[in-house]
């Protein structure tokens, strides 16, 4: 997988992390998949903390500062989960919006995973300028961006987040080409 060396490198994180890797962890302790049985709840809440807090740091560091951007400003981000960092960062265009919508209209469901894979290759960040209705089964909410976890071997799944900072992991079955295509990236 590989970019073409023409892409801007991505945006350098914000210095006041400590504020929103707080945030992170007390998001990722309301997954709502935390109450599978055979599973230590606190073992569970530990590691899907740490992994939340590993791939949200580089995905979301202007929500550590008061001065973030605009909704409209915040870019379309790919992050390379093995190197653990924003990778590649593009303008937030209407083009965007609209495979960030295709992709909710993908959703499925809930996902069994308790998290997503942090072996897995890229996470995909689109920001979305107008907050979007989601509903698939009984869960109704507003998301405001659209993570989507991309993993060459397994079906891609989505995290969204609700108006209180609720993690929701879902299944989905997007067509990701238009989006690659557009951000050049070759699976």
């Amino acid at each position: 997988m590989r970019f073409p060396p023409s892409l801007p490198p991505a945006a350098p994180a914000a210095p006041t992390r400590l504020h929103f890797l707080h945030s992170a962890a007390r998001a990722a302790l309301r997954l709502p998949l935390l109450r599978h049985a055979g599973r230590s709840r606190n073992a569970v809440r530990l590691a899907t903390a740490a992994l939340v807090l590993l791939l949200l740091a580089g995905l979301l560091p202007q929500a550590a500062s008061a001065s973030a951007p605009a909704k409209s400003d915040r870019p379309v981000q790919v992050f390379d989960v093995r190197a653990g960092k924003v990778v590649q960062s593009f303008p937030n265009e209407d083009a965007y919006q609209q495979i960030a919508r295709s992709w909710l209209d993908a959703a499925e469901g809930l996902s069994p995973n308790l998290s997503p894979d942090d072996d897995c290759g890229y996470v995909f960040r689109i920001p979305l300028r107008e907050p979007a209705s989601l509903k698939v089964g009984r869960l109704h909410l507003r998301a405001e961006d659209v993570f989507l976890f991309y993993c060459p071997e397994r079906e891609p799944e989505l995290l969204v987040f609700d108006e209180r900072k609720k993690p929701y992991l879902l299944t989905a079955r997007p067509d990701l080409r238009p989006f690659f295509e557009r951000i050049g990236f070759e699976p």
